[in-house]
Order: C-alpha cells, then structure tokens, then sequence
C-alpha cells in the first residue's frame, strides 16, 4: 500500500483509531503517502498533523437534528463531496478507508462515485448514520464488536476490534506480564514483540496551581513507574513473577488512582459531578487524574482550586494516554468505542457512564457488553446527575460548574461516590476486573485492520488488471 487516504473527523472516537491505522500502515510501508481527509471545523486537523500526516479539510458538518442548521449544512456536505472527488482524481488512491462520523461521509462516498476501493470501520456495537448508509456501497465493512443491529451484509464484514495506537498495545503486554495472563498470540501463533517507552516529565496543573506536577516527580524518580518484566520463553500461560507480585504490593501501598475522562471533548456532567465529589473522593485518600476537554477545563480548574483540592491533576487533553492509563487503578469514563478499545488494552477496571444521548443509544451498548464481560460496572448518569440539566457536551459556557439544587433533579452524587470508593477500595475486585479487561481487549486490531485492507486490494488488483486488458 503506497497511496491510502484516511478519511472521518468530529470527535476522537473517531480520529484515534484511523490515527492507529496510519500508524501500522507507515510501520510497513515507510514511504507510503497518506492522506487524513476530515471536517475542516473540528480537531481532527491537529491530531492528523500532529501525526506527521497530511491534512486536508472538507466544509462539513453534522446534518442531522439541526433544524435550519441542518439544511445549511446539507449543501457544505455536497460542497465536501465535490471537493473530496477532485482531490481523489488528483491523487489517484489506491484505497480510501472512512472511520465513521460526517466528515467521513463525503470522502468514501466520494472514492466510491470515482471507482476506487473503499472500506469504514466501525467503532461501536450499533453503527452511525454515515456508516449506516456506506456500508451498502463500500466493498468492506470492519467492525469493532458484533454486528448486534444486522444492518450491514455479513460477506462483507470482518471483525477485527478497535485500532488502538502502539503504545497503549505496548502497554497490554506489559499489563499481561504483571498480572500472569496469557499471552495474546497473533493468528501465525507467534507473540507480539514488546518494546517498552518511557515518558518524560511534564509540567502541569496540580490542585489548579501552575506548577510542576507531584505526579511528574514520581514518575522521575521511577517509583510510579510499572516494572519491566523481560519477554517470557516458551509462550503459552505465564505465572506471575516476582516483579508482578511487587507491583501488586506497590500498589497496595501508596495512594489510590482515579483516572477520569469525559472523552476528547470532555463530559460537562462528569466534570461537575467530579467538582461535588471530589471531597469525599479525597477523604477516602483517591489521587485523580482529570481529564475535562478544552471547553470546560478553565471552569473545573478554578472549581478544584477553590475546593482546596491537593490530591487532583487536572489537563484539559492528555496526550500520552499509555502513561496515564499505567498510573491509574481505575477508569471513570464515558464508553465511546475508542475508550473501551484503550482501557481494556491497558487492562484497567472501569466505572462507565454511558452518554445519554448518543446515537442509537450505542454507548450504553457498548458499556453493557464490557459489563458482562465483567470488566466494567455501568453507572447510568441520572442516578447521579439531574439528567435535565446534562445539557450539551462538552459545556458550552463560561459559567462556572456549580452543584445542582436539590430541586433541580433526582440525581444522588453520593452514588458516584459511593460506587467509585467501594470498587477502588475492594483490591481483589479490581484485580478480577483487570483480568477480564484484558481478556476483552484486541489490542492489535490495527495490524488485523490493515491486513484486511492489504487483503482487499489483492482481491481487486486483478479485477482490474482483467478490466484494462479487455
């Protein structure tokens, strides 16, 4: 694969596992020339960027529940796909691949109208619109999880998992040898090769003070830092060492670790109910490490501050989200498909709070099925937070989270409270759940991804070598 355009865009969901794949696709081909193809009015240029790939921006947005809006922004969505038609005649890919989401529309249908072969990934147990409607034109149709809705053509779907960027893949491995799960072994049966990055200090807001993090301090000093354990001989189930049995006791010993992420955009209801929580989060001796998305992170800063808060890391994007998830002991998170691909790959039990309002209802899908799996406990949002008042996410204002009046709604925050110190607490559980986090992960769902799309253009070379000859 020498020319592959990448095309989606809106939310991280959606941007991180194409990020993943371009990944893998440079990893084997060096000198491959890709092409990030998103919405020119969302984030998905600076990552792409940020990435080392080249970006060009579409004038789409989302069309759908916009009233008048969504009239205006039907005719961008044509403009996009005219734009997105020349640059792939210009170009001339040999593949366009489409993550989901509207800014990934235009380009596939785009590559489709132009004959090129065209593939999308889907992310969650019940797809999106926009995918929706491109899986009955593209020639493959990869999936995260069962296809529980049946709406795509099952000759053309293959399971592969939610790519997932190569260090938090370096991270599973790492999470295998600490707690002695079997190795994942790749369809050739051999192992994945380990290689272990390390992350160098930061400076960040700690307590809502600008200086540098106790956190950072830990981590230079190496005693936050996971063991390395070196490669196991002979494959198969491994026992735990005596580097895991001294991490586990590691752990045991200092203070317990709440990472809390409200996806890339933040959760408005998951910052302000952090704000009322955090209190009794630190009389239980919690450290946390906050994650609030850019629009809100001003606001909760400056709430933790005055909260006298000591205990609390606050960014407002984590980039290194491998160092992050090693230094937790548990998730409190939103279950987009990104999220849960990450915390079952770092291998972290999870309290999930499915966003109410997500499209097809498919984070609370995506949450249950952890669930079951028994790495995650579902925590709905209205038995903490007055679902009214969740508004829009990420918030919007620049009003100050505050607690909501009794009045306002039926949601307890002791809930939150509650579920989260009785889980961070109970070490055995947390242990259990672990396992069953990484025994639910497909870390390497890249590599699987772009064997398929290698697979899909094998299957179409000829096709067209026949065609051009007659």
């Amino acid at each position: 694969m020498e020319k592959i355009i990448l095309t989606t865009g809106g939310t991280g969901g959606h941007i991180f596992p194409s990020l993943a794949v371009a990944e893998e696709v440079r990893r084997r081909n060096p000198g491959a020339m890709l092409l990030f193809m998103g919405g020119q009015y969302g984030q998905e240029a600076d990552l792409a960027v940020n990435s080392g790939l080249d970006f060009v921006g579409l004038p789409v947005r989302g069309v759908l529940g916009r009233g008048f809006r969504g009239l205006l922004a039907g005719f961008g969505m044509l403009r996009g796909l005219i734009k997105a038609y020349g640059i792939i005649n210009k170009l001339k890919p040999e593949l366009v691949v489409g993550f989901g989401g509207y800014a990934g529309f235009a380009g596939v249908l785009a590559a489709r109208i132009a004959g090129k072969p065209t593939a999308i990934h889907e992310q969650n147990s019940y797809p999106g619109v926009a995918n929706r409607l491109l899986g009955k034109v593209v020639d493959r149709v990869f999936l995260s999880m069962p296809d529980a809705s049946g709406v795509f053509d099952k000759n053309k779907t293959v399971l592969v998992g939610n790519p997932v960027r190569a260090a938090i893949a370096d991270l599973y491995e790492r999470r295998l040898r600490e707690t002695g799960v079997s190795l994942y072994r790749t369809d050739s049966g051999e192992e994945g090769e380990h290689v272990a990055r390390r992350a160098g200090p930061t400076v960040s807001f700690y307590g809502g003070v600008d200086a540098p993090s106790p956190f950072d301090a830990e981590r230079s000093s190496g005693s936050g830092n996971m063991p390395s354990c070196p490669p196991s001989e002979g494959g198969g189930r491994m026992e735990a060492s005596s580097d895991a049995d001294a991490a586990r006791e590691s752990v045991r010993a200092r203070s317990l670790r709440l990472l809390v992420m409200g996806g890339s955009l933040g959760a408005r209801a998951i910052n302000q109910s952090m704000i009322l929580a955090v209190g009794a989060l630190r009389e239980a001796g919690i450290e946390i490490w906050h994650q609030t998305g850019a629009s809100d992170y001003e606001n909760v800063r400056a709430a933790y501050r005055e909260a006298g808060t000591d205990h609390v890391r606050v960014e407002p994007f984590i980039a290194d989200m491998q160092r992050a998830y090693a230094w937790a002991d548990l998730v409190l998170c939103r279950a987009g498909g990104s999220s849960m691909a990450e915390i079952t790959a770092a291998g972290l039990p999870a309290v999930l709070v499915p966003l109410p309002r997500a499209a097809q209802n498919h984070q609370r899908h995506n949450a249950r099925f952890l669930e079951q799996e028994g790495g995650a406990v579902v925590l709905e949002q209205d038995l903490f937070y007055p679902a009214h008042k969740a508004g829009a996410e990420p918030c919007p204002g620049k009003a100050r989270p505050r607690a909501p009046a009794e009045s306002e709604g039926k949601g307890d925050i002791q809930v939150l409270v509650r579920t989260v110190v009785s889980l961070i607490q109970d070490k055995q559980t947390l242990e259990l759940m672990a396992r069953k986090s990484l025994a639910a992960a497909r870390p390497y769902a890249a590599s699987d991804l772009v064997d398929g799309l290698e697979a899909l253009l094998a299957e179409k070379q000829p096709r067209r070598a026949h065609a051009q000859q007659s």
